[in-house]
């Protein structure tokens, strides 16, 4: 892991995990203009994927959200019960494929896509389903697929990316 002090390291591409958080961390990086920091300001910024706190968060709030509206929307209860059901089990639920394809494999990426296969899975029943919660399943489907097309528009823009780091010094 890379350690870098340029204040603009904050926005490098080579930071964040997703297709669409790197060439979103590429434009910002882009727009920066090239500033020196005061004497006494000091930066240090890791160079590695998912130092991103807010990309983290984002993807981490969107997974959980989904996955308490499609659990209530399933379960068999008024909508008041299954929400409160959903809100106080689902950070337990969301804990099993982590464990089970963790230990079996010792994959951060096989984690990762069998949480989402899950997900994505849920949402095909919930996204016919003839009630508005079926928005929340499009819109998971929605950020899929512009992440899966923000993907070759960023392994296009690797090399820019990787002069990035050159320019911070890394």
């Amino acid at each position: 892991m890379k350690f870098i002090s340029d204040r603009r390291a904050k926005w490098l591409p080579s930071r964040h995990h997703h297709a669409l958080a790197k060439l979103i961390a590429f434009l910002v990086f882009r727009a920066q203009k090239r500033g020196i920091a005061p004497p006494s300001t000091r930066y240090a910024f890791p160079i590695d994927d998912d130092q991103s706190a807010a990309e983290t968060f984002l993807v981490a709030v969107w997974v959980f959200v989904t996955a308490v509206v499609e659990m209530a929307a399933l379960l068999p209860f008024r909508p008041w019960i299954s929400a409160i059901i959903a809100v106080i089990t689902m950070p337990w639920l969301l804990q099993i494929p982590l464990y089970v394809v963790g230990l079996m494999f010792g994959s951060r990426t096989l984690t990762s896509r069998a949480t989402l296969t899950i997900l994505a899975v849920t949402s095909g029943f919930v996204a016919v389903m003839p009630t508005p919660v079926r928005y929340v399943a499009w819109l998971f489907f929605a950020v899929l697929v512009v992440n899966a097309l923000a993907w070759p528009i960023a392994w296009l823009l690797r090399e820019p990316m990787r002069a990035l780091e050159q320019q911070c010094g890394a």
